[in-house]
């Protein structure tokens, strides 16, 4: 009997040690996965206090990412596989940096700002040579926002006017406008499509190829309210039409998004809410060249990851007629992401960190790019043993929540067995174990169908989803504990039944849940 304990036991622990390798493989498959089929991994370049989008350069044998950081502007130097090279700092001690753009010039780059200083405005530059270093600066006052268009074209408003700049070859176009807010734009077949509201109600669309610039479009007229806010304008284009999305705010809370679909040649403008997985936060949206037929966007949302879990972050998408569809993952990390800024099939953006910090993040769909960073990671494995942990802990946790129906009967049905104890003949207490151990035993399976195979069955892995493996699972951890049980119980019959019955039924419950509560908690 002592020999049967020992192995009960030592099967009861192997048991345990493999529902948790299942676990951690389960979690580690999981964790090494990219955010999508199109992008690669996320790629960690330097950390930030920023909230502005950075803003990434490519090149043909290297990446430049600039950013604003604890009041300064920096740029990461990387190869084309996102492995940093260098980072070079210049100090601009400004508190209130609403725009960071990095452009190409003649002889180098122009590093900008867009800030306010005596409630007014301005654009710093600051020119550097193709070794980053600092050449020389410029301020220009009178400036109420900014927005790059590519590597070599900017757009610049002011009070009256927009200014689109080519940096390399220092030619500026000029376009009336008063008092221009919610500056976006993106790239459209032939140039740029560029969109901007006027005066606090009128969002206006024009195209830009080369020198050549269309009339504005009125695209629409936004009543004005008090009550009523907007931000973030951002635009696309397909081959015909133009597409424009903002947030709307009531009483400093986010409403809706309201996008406008106009064609470029002029005719009818359709307004709609388009909403993902019936949430309305698209957040954050910046737009890009569609070949297809739809608006592309990229924002913040809310991205399924794995079966269970829901993570903060960017997701691109295809809108037409106000539905959304094609939505894809961008990032698949815990921390929320923020501020995408996209160039060609490259992307950066912000992941949370810690309080007022942030990763600063390149991501890209080139290949060779997800050939280095797609590969397994120290940190995926960690990750992995985290997840593992922490399923393991909700698994004591569901022992009250899921598994009090099954342990209620058994606890029921070993008291009664305790009353009666003292009639009982050795034989029939022997019986009368088998007995409960069996119900109880049904009961769980019940359950376990019940909440696992019809509630939850999509959540189930393939290996455990047919419910005939779940019989098996049930029927088989019951048999090894209840065994040990029963040799512990009739070895002398000393003790109580219910404290023989219970520990047996305790580790039953753990050792059932620990294959299926962290698939759904």
């Amino acid at each position: 009997m002592k020999k049967k304990k020992i192995l009960l036991i030592f099967l009861i622990i192997v048991t345990y040690i493999l529902i948790l390798i299942g676990n951690y493989k389960n979690n580690y498959n999981l964790e090494i996965q990219p955010p999508s089929k199109t992008w690669s991994k996320e790629v960690s370049i330097a950390t930030a206090t920023t909230k502005n989008a950075p803003v990434i350069l490519k090149e043909e044998n290297r990446i430049l990412v600039a950013y604003d950081n604890n009041k300064n502007l920096n740029i990461v130097e990387t190869n084309t596989v996102g492995e940093v090279l260098n980072n070079k700092q210049y100090e601009v001690n400004e508190e209130l940096i609403n725009n960071v753009l990095l452009a190409k010039s003649v002889d180098g780059y122009i590093l900008m700002l867009n800030s306010i200083e005596d409630c007014e405005g301005y654009l710093l530059k600051v020119y550097i040579d193709k070794d980053l270093n600092e050449v020389s600066r410029e301020n220009i006052k009178g400036i109420n926002s900014t927005y790059q268009l590519d590597n070599n074209n900017i757009v610049v408003a002011y009070k009256d006017k927009l200014e689109i700049i080519n940096t390399v070859e220092d030619k500026m176009i000029s376009i009336p406008a008063k008092n221009t807010d919610m500056l976006s734009a993106s790239k459209n077949k032939d140039g740029f499509l560029i969109c901007y509201m006027e005066d606090n109600s009128y969002i206006k669309a024009i195209t830009f190829n080369e020198d050549r610039v269309s009339e504005p479009i009125l695209v629409e007229e936004i009543a004005k309210n008090n009550r009523v806010t907007y931000k973030n304008m951002s635009c696309s284009s397909d081959r015909e039409n133009g597409y424009t999305m903002f947030e709307q705010y009531v009483k400093g809370e986010l409403h809706s998004c309201r996008l406008f679909e106009f064609p470029i040649a002029g005719g009818e403008v359709k307004e709609s809410k388009p909403r993902i997985n019936e949430s309305n936060e698209l957040i954050n949206a910046i737009g890009t060249y569609s070949d297809e037929e739809g608006g592309k966007f990229f924002s913040t949302i809310d991205n399924s990851y794995g079966k269970k879990e829901e993570r903060r972050g960017i997701a691109s998408f295809v809108v037409k007629d106000g539905k959304i569809n094609k939505v894809e993952p961008v990032t698949r990390t815990r921390g929320v992401c923020i501020n995408p800024y996209v160039n060609e099939d490259y992307i950066s953006y912000l992941s949370f960190r810690d309080e007022d910090l942030y990763d600063v993040v390149i991501a890209s769909t080139d290949e060779g790019f997800k050939a280095v960073n797609n590969l397994p990671r120290e940190s995926e494995k960690k990750s992995a043993l985290t997840y593992t942990i922490e399923g393991l802990m909700n698994s004591f946790v569901s022992i009250i929540i899921v598994g009090f129906p099954w342990i209620a009967i058994g606890l029921v049905l070993s008291g009664a067995v305790t009353f009666l104890d003292y009639k009982l003949s050795n034989k029939q207490k022997k019986i009368a174990y088998i007995i409960v151990a069996i119900i109880t035993t049904c009961a769980k399976t019940f359950f376990i169908i019940k909440m696992f195979y019809v509630k939850y069955v999509y959540m189930l892995p393939p290996a455990i989803a047919p419910i005939y493996v779940g019989i098996v699972l049930c029927i088989l951890i019951a048999v090894i504990t209840y065994s040990y049980g029963y040799c512990t119980y009739t070895s002398e019959f000393e003790g109580i039944f219910i404290s023989k019955f219970v520990l047996s039924l305790l580790i039953d419950a753990l050792l059932t849940l620990m294959i299926y509560a962290p698939l759904i908690i």
